[in-house]
C-alpha cells in the first residue's frame, strides 16, 4: 500500500491535472495497478514514456523505491519537466527517478536495457515505434502498460494489431477510465 501522505499528495495532483488540462495523467486505478504490478514483479528498473507531470512517476518511484529499484520517464515538454521534479522532490522521491528531456521517439533509442517495465504514455501515433525500440530492451517476463487503448483505438490500431498478432506478447486490456493494454514479453 503506498504511503497515505503520498496517496494524498497523487489524489491532489490528479485533480489539478484535471482541472488544469494538458496533463494527461493515467486513471487512478490504472495508475494503482501499474504500483502493484510493479511490487508482483520486483520491478528494478522501469521506463516511462511520457512523464507528464510526474503523476504515474510517483506511483512508479514508490514501487521501485520498496523493490530498490529505479525510474526512467522521459518527457518532452520542459515545463512539465519542471513539474514532475517539484512533485518528485515534494514527495521525496527524486532519487528514484532520472528524467530525460527530449523527444521520446529519440530519447527512448538510447535507453539501455534491460527494463522490467515499460509504461508507453505518450503520442499515440508513436506508439508502434516506442514498442519496437522497449523490446529488444525488455527482460522476459518483463511487462509493457499502454495507456488510452479504448479512448484513441482508432489512433492506436496498428500499435494493438502489432501487439496482439506477435506470439511472444501475451496480452490483457485492462477497464480502468481510457482503457490499458497489458502485454507480457515471453520471447522464445
Amino acid at each position: 500500500m503506498i504511503d497515505p501522505a503520498r496517496k494524498a499528495f497523487l489524489d491532489h495532483l490528479h485533480a489539478w491535472g484535471r482541472e488544469h488540462g494538458g496533463m494527461w495523467n493515467l486513471n487512478p486505478e490504472a495508475a494503482q495497478a501499474l504500483h502493484l504490478l510493479a511490487l508482483a514483479i520486483n520491478a528494478q528498473r522501469a521506463l516511462e514514456i511520457g512523464g507528464s507531470n510526474g503523476y504515474s512517476t510517483i506511483w512508479l518511484a514508490d514501487a521501485l523505491e520498496r523493490t530498490g529499484g529505479h525510474v526512467i520517464s522521459l518527457e518532452a515538454d520542459p515545463r512539465k519537466v519542471a513539474m514532475a521534479t517539484a512533485n518528485l522532490q515534494q514527495v521525496g522521491l527524486l532519487h528514484r527517478v532520472q528524467i530525460v528531456l527530449g523527444d521520446a521517439r529519440q530519447t527512448v533509442l538510447a535507453q539501455p536495457g534491460p527494463f522490467d517495465l515499460v509504461l508507453i504514455d505518450a503520442d499515440k501515433e508513436s506508439y508502434v515505434h516506442y514498442l519496437e525500440a522497449v523490446l529488444p530492451k525488455l527482460r522476459p517476463g518483463g511487462l509493457i502498460m499502454a495507456d488510452n487503448v479504448r479512448s484513441h483505438a482508432r489512433e492506436l490500431r496498428a500499435f494493438l494489431e502489432r501487439v496482439r498478432s506477435d506470439p511472444r506478447l501475451d496480452t490483457v486490456e485492462l477497464p480502468f477510465g481510457p482503457g490499458q493494454l497489458l502485454a507480457c514479453w515471453l520471447p522464445a
